[in-house]
């Protein structure tokens, strides 16, 4: 018969199967694939932590870099071995083979995060090596260079249907958009979104591309060995950020800055600085001295209504200073350059990926109950003409305790346009003092300044001019 002489492609045949007469559709590809990306993912999100900044050695980065894959692989096999019990029926697999042939789809994960933990633009590249390995993976499965073709039925009157001309474009036209659209969003700062598309313009090209259906259990236990040493070393590099000291020169340094830079601080324009070392970890910004008051806290509510006294506002003008420092960072560490200058004026901007995190701080001589007054105003001046909102958040803080009085937003911020030659925009916001902590001290103010995240590798140009005690 036709159907004894013709012989059928497996999943045995590939190495990933255990049938030799059955040929499985690639729809139950995506059963050990989806599975893999979906749980090795989440327990990569859920056991791999990031180290603290400036805490490892290089043993440190090689071992988190080890743990790191090994965990993914323990979850990957758990995973296939899962998929291969629970789907017997569907699958006709075993968990053996399927842990190699996915192993390198799923292998970039640990990557994949530890590059979105620090914003870097390198992780754009990493969804495409997964989709990439994936749709190798899936071929291999589904063997198509392996079917034969079938023979040509002669006739005196046959007629060839060519196909539409859409057919053919759609698909490479289709990818070279998503290619086009991740380099507009990696210009845009949008690196994440940048590397899903790329991934889904890396599909076809590879679906495509001229490869070896069958392939020996050696070499693709080689080639997956080489690949794994590849993932491994990316990953250590990756982690080079979170060395106590960093020394990177020459091509390296050019070809990854938010490495060779993660060691060192905020670069600053504009302002009077005195000398420090060459590398720190932050910016410490005074503004110039301003004639000092004694601090007069006007009374408790509770004894104003007694007395029938009209309590006046007290205004306590800024003379404190600005924190530029990158996250995760709490503030900014002893190493940190102090300088003199204007918010303002001032250009201050992180040296790679990391957001840069800004707060002003105001010192007060004597604590202050927080039941003398109904609210707090502060009056600031954004001079930021660029795009994207500004939040500011007001703290009261004493003896290390800290009462957050909420968030708003300055509304010159929010504007879709703002033309290059605007001028400062003085703006006062108010944060009431919620009745719950009027027992409480505090002697020291922080406006913590929170820039929408396209704009958040940049110090806003703001400066906080005075506070107010609204009785």
């Amino acid at each position: 018969m036709l159907a004894a002489e013709v012989p059928m492609t497996s999943t045995a045949h590939h190495g990933y199967g255990a049938g030799d007469d059955l040929q499985q559709p690639l729809s139950v590809a995506f059963l050990p694939l989806l599975g893999s990306l979906i749980f090795t993912g989440a327990a990569v999100l859920a056991i791999c932590g990031l180290p603290r900044a400036n805490s490892l050695t290089w043993a440190g980065v090689f071992g988190y870099a080890i743990c790191y894959v090994l965990i993914a692989l323990l979850a990957h096999s758990i995973t296939m071995w899962a998929v291969c019990r629970g789907f017997r029926a569907q699958l006709d697999a075993s968990a053996g083979p399927l842990i190699i042939g996915l192993w390198m789809a799923v292998a970039w994960l640990p990557l994949l995060w530890i590059l979105v933990q620090e914003h870097s633009a390198w992780v754009a590249a990493v969804p495409p090596l997964i989709a990439g390995h994936g749709v190798v993976f899936l071929r291999r499965w589904l063997g198509t260079a392996e079917l034969p073709d079938e023979p040509e039925t002669r006739s005196l009157f046959a007629m060839r249907e060519e196909p539409s001309l859409l057919s053919v474009v759609a698909a490479p036209a289709l990818s070279a958009l998503a290619f086009q659209a991740g380099i507009v969003l990696i210009i845009l700062d949008q690196p994440f979104t940048a590397g899903l598309l790329m991934a889904a313009g890396a599909v076809y090209p590879v679906w495509r591309f001229p490869m070896r259906m069958k392939v020996s259990t050696g070499a693709r236990r080689r080639s997956v060995a080489i690949g794994s040493f590849d993932v491994l070393l990316l990953t250590s590099i990756a982690l080079i950020p979170f060395l106590r000291s960093v020394v990177l020169m020459g091509g390296l340094g050019g070809l990854l800055p938010h490495v060779a830079a993660s060691g060192a601080a905020p670069a600053m324009k504009g302002a009077v600085e005195k000398p420090a070392a060459s590398d720190y970890s932050g910016i410490i910004l005074f503004v110039p001295a301003k004639p000092k008051e004694k601090l007069v806290p006007p009374p408790p509510m509770q004894h104003t209504a007694l007395l029938g006294a009209h309590a006046k506002p007290l205004v306590i003008p800024f003379d404190g200073a600005y924190w530029y420092f990158k996250v995760p960072d709490p503030r900014p560490k002893p190493d940190a350059r102090v300088v003199k200058g204007d918010p303002i004026k001032a250009n201050v901007h992180s040296t790679d990926f990391r957001p840069l995190a800004m707060e002003a701080h105001q010192m007060l001589g004597s604590p202050i109950r927080m039941d003398c007054c109904t609210s707090m105003r502060v009056s600031i001046r954004n001079g930021d003409n660029r795009i994207g909102a500004i939040h500011v958040e007001l703290i009261l803080k004493e003896k290390g305790r800290s009462q957050s009085l909420g968030t708003e937003v300055l509304r010159s911020s929010v504007a879709t346009q703002i033309p290059l030659d605007r001028a400062p925009v003085d703006e006062t916001l108010s944060f009431p003092i919620p009745a719950s902590v009027k027992a409480k001290k505090f002697d020291e103010i922080a406006v913590v300044i929170k820039a929408a995240r396209e704009r958040s590798r940049a110090g806003a140009k703001l400066a906080v001019q005075e506070f107010t005690l609204v009785p």
